[in-house]
């Protein structure tokens, strides 16, 4: 009793002690379920016709690795070639080296990127018990290893050829190096975090911003140890070590097209999608460009009716200037921009990029019953925040553990980093996995919380226990709280479904999927022929076709897209089957002077 009081007279207790046993066992339970997660989801996904048939970038990354590592550079089908290997990269080439890596590894085996990612996702939670435990206590470690098992977004994107588990694991070695460099008062060189850094920049190239973060933090440490000389020794260790990963990329880039891009050449249209005078903060279209992907690019850029035929390096300027020069022409357009992307960023709904992975995680028997999303670990964040600042504005922080004083220094880290990203990403568009990678970080503070509460408990203070379970409580609500108003779009959930099946060979379940899908929104068809005539008109018939065919499935009596199917039909010359469509639809249609224009037109070619 008497050390208790003692403890309750300095302040607080300064964590949870836990034999090492107890703590073996506690890990390697959190580490066989995160497993077995896993492997529900995975064969719960591989049973899902998108498994077999991504789209977007997932698609663009899939043909990038499988050319990588089989050196078969044929496009897949209905998509153009993206001239990958004769110009600057367009996407950031970090992850599709990884995901060729792994294809390789297993002679471009399906499974190989659901399983390397998994892998990684498990050695992500193992590493973040590592570091709680060594710049904390084991009981943090193991709240913080638990926060991550219970996270739906790691398995989903583990499951998807997207780079959101790659990051995961990189962000949290960047911070584990980098607390370990500190610790020892900056005496090792910065080699391993160098070279950490410089490839999450190859995957994510805006995430150069932390740089100069990274910087203002270590010199901040490094005023505290009085080692500044030693400091200044192991940065430029660190700038050497990243600049040795990151320099081959933009020599070759400048030796295959003559043009000087330091990572990747999508910065400038990028920034032109997220502020221009149709951006709406997440969708990744703008005047001129209309709808597109990374496949269209070069065609693209060659049809841009104001200025056709530009390089890689001189689009990403002039989509960039024309960005600033709309940002700077219409501030508060701009700003409502801005404020409406830091809402969908920090807000509850997933936003969809490549799918909607709102209703993914509703449509899944395994992630539906993971329990901690964003918003919950948004609020266990904030709740940490507020409680190390009431404790250092109190002076009742100690020495924790057997990390020592160097806790807050890998905290102030975590908030510092989650910060970066997040304003690295603010002037483009946001989405639901460019926010991933910050996951870890927010719920290494919640995890403090929790353990906070709970030392308060075991102590008894009751008063502080119900005012912070109070304020817990409030950002709870507060993290929940739809402000951007987004809307999760079931419509594009259920017509991405219906196209998987379509083309995995399975009509009669795509067609149903369709038929929800235009049930539920009215543009349903209207939407797909608008998009099928863009699409025809930069050459891509067959996805046209395809979108055609998508469209009548759910709304068979829809006449503008039995004409548009007509018209591409008769302009790549396969008049019978365009014929065979106009006798369709002459059925619905009997009296329509549309059809029978188009029908008089086909007739001499009988």
């Amino acid at each position: 009793m008497a050390t208790e009081e003692s403890q309750r007279t300095k302040g607080e207790k300064p964590g949870l002690r836990l034999c090492r046993r107890w703590t073996g066992l506690a890990l390697a339970g959190l580490l066989i379920l995160s497993m077995a997660i896993r492997v529900l989801y995975g064969w719960e996904y591989a049973h899902r016709p998108e498994y077999r048939h991504p789209t977007f970038d997932a698609l663009y990354h899939e043909y990038w690795a499988k050319a990588l590592a089989s050196g078969d550079w044929t496009p897949p089908a209905r998509q153009p070639d993206p001239e990958i290997r004769t110009h600057p990269y367009f996407r950031p080439p970090g992850y599709p080296f990884a995901l060729a890596a792994a294809y390789a590894a297993t002679g471009i085996a399906e499974s190989a990127p659901m399983v390397a990612q998994m892998a990684l996702g498990v050695l992500s939670i193992l590493l973040a018990f590592l570091i709680g435990r060594r710049w904390g206590d084991d009981s943090l470690g193991l709240l913080w290893a638990a926060g991550m098992v219970a996270a739906w977004s790691f398995p989903y994107f583990e499951g998807e050829l997207l780079e959101p588990a790659l990051l995961v694991f990189l962000g949290l070695g960047l911070v584990g190096s980098l607390a370990y460099w500190t610790e020892k008062r900056f005496a090792v060189p910065g080699c391993l975090a160098g070279l950490i850094f410089g490839a999450y920049a190859l995957v994510r190239p805006n995430a150069l911003l932390l740089g100069p973060l990274i910087l203002a933090w270590g010199l901040w440490v490094a005023r505290r140890a009085r080692c500044l000389r030693l400091f200044w020794k192991g940065a430029g260790t660190m700038a050497l070590a990243s600049a040795l990963l990151v320099l081959p990329v933009t020599l070759r880039n400048h030796r295959t097209s003559g043009e000087w891009v330091f990572i990747s050449a999508n910065g400038g249209v990028n920034l032109y999608c997220g502020n221009n005078p149709l951006a709406d903060g997440y969708s990744p279209g703008a005047p001129e460009i209309s709808a597109w992907d990374c496949f269209d690019y070069p065609q693209l850029l060659r049809a841009l009716p104001s200025r056709p035929g530009m390089g890689y390096a001189e689009a990403s300027r002039e989509f960039g200037r024309r960005a600033r020069t709309y940002a700077w022409a219409h501030p508060g357009h701009s700003l409502r921009l801005l404020g409406q992307k830091t809402l969908l960023f920090w807000g509850p709904r997933e936003v969809g990029n490549n799918k909607d992975d709102d209703w993914e995680r509703r449509d899944s028997a395994i992630l539906r019953r993971l329990p901690v999303t964003f918003a919950w670990a948004q609020a266990g964040f904030w709740l940490g925040v507020c409680m190390w600042i009431w404790r250092r504005r109190r002076g009742t922080e100690e020495r924790p553990g057997p990390g020592g004083p160097h806790r807050m220094e890998v905290a102030a880290l975590l908030g510092l980093l989650a910060m970066g990203l997040f304003a690295s990403y603010l002037p483009f568009i946001v989405a639901g996995r460019y926010r991933v990678p910050i996951l870890p970080f927010l719920l290494f503070f919640g995890a403090d919380a929790v353990q906070r509460l709970w030392i308060w408990f075991r102590m008894r203070q009751w008063r502080r226990l119900a005012a912070w379970s109070l304020v817990g409580a409030g950002l709870a609500l507060a993290a929940h709280w739809n402000l951007a108003g987004y809307v999760p779009d079931q419509t594009g959930f259920l017509y991405g479904r219906g196209r998987a099946y379509d083309l995995d060979g399975q009509p009669e379940k795509a067609a149903e999927f369709f038929r929800r899908a235009a049930a539920l929104d009215s543009r349903f068809a209207p939407m797909l022929t608008g998009m099928a005539r863009t699409l025809a008109a930069r050459g891509k018939e067959e996805e046209a076709l395809l979108r055609l065919r998508h469209a009548l499935a759910g709304n068979p009596g829809y006449l503008d897209a039995y004409l548009a199917t007509v018209d591409i039909l008769e302009q790549t010359g396969r008049t019978p089957e365009a014929r065979a469509v106009l006798d369709v639809a002459l059925t619905q249609f009997p009296r329509s002077t549309a059809l029978r224009q188009a029908l008089s037109r086909l007739e001499p070619a009988q």
